[in-house]
């Protein structure tokens, strides 16, 4: 729900910004002549790809740093662009970018297995997981400009500048077996010395030391596919190449992404019908 409010207020901004560029183009009075119409468009996209870190970080327990996480992620937003030159659009778009990861390894530790049979105590290596989900989720206003390499492919360059809007880790430990064999060949049964099961809560919570706000570079590549003379479709590849570190626990931690998505753009104003 709260996305679909999100996504609400983005095209409610770009209507109005889009209408006050409309109303502003010039009409032909004595003393000036009308210029002809600019392509101005209006657009909405979502994209969906993979996730994937970079450094490592720390979680508030001190435990080994987390690396090498991934996930699937979105992006959904709306876009306003139009012509500056021959061939070259600027523009904006406002989105909500989903940006979490998981990342986990295992790890071996000293337990105390007590025998079933004789009582006594024995100190035993046994395997853990220790897993970290991480949730970010921006506000990101991106300008862009965009190449019309040709009619029907486009080169996109923009500077995305984000807000974390959102921002968890859940920490857990899991005990990768239930029974260990003892020196004495008998069976012991191992388990979490809190929970008194095989899987414990370690951290459930903000993220630890975020960084809020944070720069990116967003390249893409699209192809124009036209339904009708005021209406575009455009699929397209979008690299998400972040510039700043998402936290101060770590070791430059950050996330990347790519998106295939999916654009369709409306005409406000439509140079071709000028022609």
């Amino acid at each position: 729900m709260q996305i679909i409010k999100i996504i609400k207020i983005i095209i409610f901004l770009l209507i109005i910004s889009s209408n006050k560029l409309i109303f502003a183009q010039n009409i032909a009075s004595p003393i000036e002549p009308e210029r002809k119409p600019i392509q101005r468009d209006i657009g909405f996209f979502l994209g969906l790809g993979p996730n994937w870190q970079s450094g490592g970080f720390l979680p508030s327990c001190n435990c080994p740093a987390f690396q090498d996480g991934t996930k699937f992620g979105f992006s959904v937003g709306a876009l306003f662009e139009q012509d500056l030159f021959s061939k070259f659009q600027g523009g904006i778009a406002l989105l909500y970018d989903s940006r979490s990861i998981t990342s986990s390894y295992l790890e071996t530790e000293s337990v105390s297995a007590v025998s079933p049979v004789t009582g006594n105590s024995e100190i035993i290596n046994v395997q853990f997981r220790q897993k970290a989900d991480a949730g970010f989720g921006f506000m990101t206003a991106m300008p862009y400009l965009k190449w019309n390499v040709m009619k029907f492919v486009f080169v996109r360059v923009g500077l995305g500048v984000s807000y974390a809007v959102s921002s968890s880790i859940l920490h857990t430990k899991e005990l990768l077996q239930n029974t260990v064999r003892l020196s004495d060949g008998e069976m012991a049964e191992v388990r979490m010395s809190k929970s008194g099961g095989t899987l414990e809560t370690i951290e459930d919570g903000q993220f630890p030391s975020m960084n809020k706000f944070q720069l990116s570079l967003e390249p893409a590549v699209g192809f124009n596919l036209p339904l009708t003379k005021n209406v575009i479709v455009s699929p397209g590849y979008q690299f998400s190449l972040p510039l700043t570190a998402y936290s101060t626990r770590g070791d430059n931690f950050k996330v990347y992404a790519w998106r295939l998505f999916a654009e369709i753009r409306v005409a406000l104003s439509n140079r071709e019908l000028s022609n």
